[in-house]
């Protein structure tokens, strides 16, 4: 009996991999790997399988390696007034972040500040902050994409050269050292 519950132990704290390799997030791999907030400290792909619900006052993912794409694979991230959906404490650059929900959060997706998520790609996403929360939302350096991506209540932060395309009711300023090199196709909001 011991030993099949030290095997359940074990089991429970590695992470669950699909077929392809690609690591499994849900709310019982969070809760297995201690909580919130879930880091990913590892290049690679990574995919929800299901909605994840992000306590009051914490952050949602921690992203701490370069070269990650997050599926969010039709799933939502629902915080409660919580910090930050997805976030960097380092500069970290290749991030692919896309197809799903990010909502209630005081930043939506939030980069270390010092890079301001240079060469990050937001692609097939709604994004919405808590109601009376920051309305920033987004704040990303040049080279950014932001591809398909609704966002009724949030502003985005954009430095150019960046691309802003497809995207439908963004709030959106941008700003940097040159403006004109952004490259905008499909916006409603694009200033």
């Amino acid at each position: 009996m011991k030993w099949k519950l030290l095997a359940f132990l074990v089991a429970a704290s590695i992470p669950a991999f699909a077929v392809d390799g690609v690591v499994l997030i849900n709310q019982s791999t969070v809760t297995a790997a201690g909580g919130f907030p879930y880091t990913i400290s590892q290049p690679g792909s990574y995919k929800l399988s299901g909605n994840l619900t992000v306590p009051a006052g914490v952050n949602g993912i921690q992203i701490a390696a370069s070269n990650v794409v997050l599926d969010l694979n039709g799933f939502s991230i629902t915080g409660s007034g919580s910090l930050s959906g997805i976030f960097s404490l380092s500069q970290v650059s290749g991030i692919t972040i896309r197809n799903g929900n990010i909502v209630g959060f005081t930043f939506v997706v939030r980069p270390d500040q010092a890079a301001l998520g240079q060469g990050w790609t937001l692609q097939d996403l709604f994004l919405s902050v808590n109601a009376g929360g920051n309305t920033t939302g987004l704040l990303f350096g040049s080279f950014t994409r932001i591809l398909n991506v609704t966002a009724p209540d949030s502003s985005f932060t954009v430095y150019c050269p960046s691309l802003v395309s497809a995207a439908a009711t963004l709030g959106l300023e941008t700003i940097g050292p040159n403006p004109s090199t952004c490259t905008f196709a499909s916006t409603t909001a694009a200033q």
